[in-house]
């Protein structure tokens, strides 16, 4: 019998995309453990190349799927599973070769390919993305052919298991590259903060920030268009880290943020509750404009006085997130998962 090969089918983007960095962490960690995998592009010739790697590459036009072999697809593509997205067959080729989102026009027809298939959620309030409720299909998660749905967080677990309590449903944590981010402790008079994230509520705070001059002597670094590295610099010089995210998946920045050292201030996107302990960061519930503005005047107060006692904050979040979110963890349970998913019968 063939071993399997496994398909992370991903997005073409060319942009800074934590999920998309995920999925080629996953197939580096399935082929080191001796599991077949491969990322899937549609475009021929695509490689992501923000952040380093030498992941498994294939490409839609020339792979040869065998009925051992699983797809992987992106909870954000599913609406493309139906024949109702799915244009007409010369606008099809039109948009594969000319649009931005190429590659969500090959969904349908991978869809359709007689293997299994698996659908990676790593954010659970996308799962009905682009779907539409006065329309009558078999919703992708119900599928018989689709043998099994991983998630990244206990948040969006505990939202698949309740729409979905039938499906075979597993989670991985995710783990941050330590190689990169690390702790530092020696910190700059500086703010740094994701700069295109919920940019409403980025501008009210940080302008109320600069209105009551609570940032002054401070420099704030917004973060857009970087890789991996320099993000990494940016995060292990910052005393502060302003987390914008509304409902995610997992909210990794944060996390990032946190393994450099980083006193985290902001929203914690629900996913981020498992990790937003405010013994030594400052969760702000989602919308609450004045409450974070009075979060960062309260640890900016707090460190002009006791430096000693923010920096203190910094270390216990790196090393919380060292302990709890480590690659040892996320390899053990991915590769534990996939040898289950395996053993379940093909389509």
């Amino acid at each position: 019998m063939k071993q399997p090969v496994i398909y992370y089918f991903c997005p073409d983007f060319r942009g800074t995309v934590g999920g998309v960095k995920t999925m080629y962490r996953h197939v580096d960690i399935l082929n080191r453990n001796n599991i077949d995998a491969a990322v899937l592009h549609s475009t021929t010739g695509f490689r992501c190349g923000w952040f380093e790697n030498e992941t498994k590459i294939a490409y839609v036009k020339h792979a040869q799927f065998a009925k051992e072999d699983v797809i992987v697809f992106p909870e954000s593509l599913l609406a493309y599973f139906t024949d109702f997205t799915s244009p007409s067959k010369p606008k099809l080729q039109v948009n594969r070769i000319f649009s931005k989102s190429r590659h969500k026009y090959y969904v349908n027809e991978l869809s359709k390919a007689p293997v299994r298939k698996v659908i990676f959620n790593q954010n659970a309030y996308l799962t009905f993305e682009g779907m539409d409720y006065l329309k009558e299909y078999v919703i992708p998660y119900l599928r018989s052919d689709v043998v099994g749905t991983i998630c990244v967080s206990e948040d969006n677990y505990n939202y698949l298991k309740f729409v979905f309590p039938e499906i075979c449903l597993y989670r991985v944590p995710l783990s941050v590259n330590k190689a990169d981010f690390s702790y530092q402790p020696q910190k700059k008079r500086q703010i740094a903060f994701i700069a295109d994230r919920n940019k409403e509520d980025l501008n009210q705070v940080l302008t109320i920030l600069k209105i009551k001059r609570v940032t002054d002597g401070f420099q704030r670094v917004p973060i857009k268009g970087k890789t991996e590295k320099q993000v990494s610099q940016i995060l292990k010089e910052s005393l502060l880290f302003l987390s914008f995210g509304r409902a995610e998946g997992f909210s990794l920045p944060p996390m990032e943020a946190m393994l450099c050292g980083c006193v985290v201030v902001g929203y914690h996107g629900r996913a981020g509750l498992e990790y937003f302990n405010p013994s030594f960061c400052y969760p702000v519930d989602v919308g609450d404009i004045i409450g974070f503005a009075r979060s960062v005047e309260e640890v900016i107060a707090a460190y002009k006085e006791t430096p000693s006692l923010i920096a203190e904050k910094g270390k216990k979040a790196s090393e919380y997130i060292t302990l709890n979110y480590n690659a040892q963890i996320e390899e053990a349970d991915l590769t534990r998962i996939w040898l289950e998913i395996l053993g379940s019968n093909p389509a």
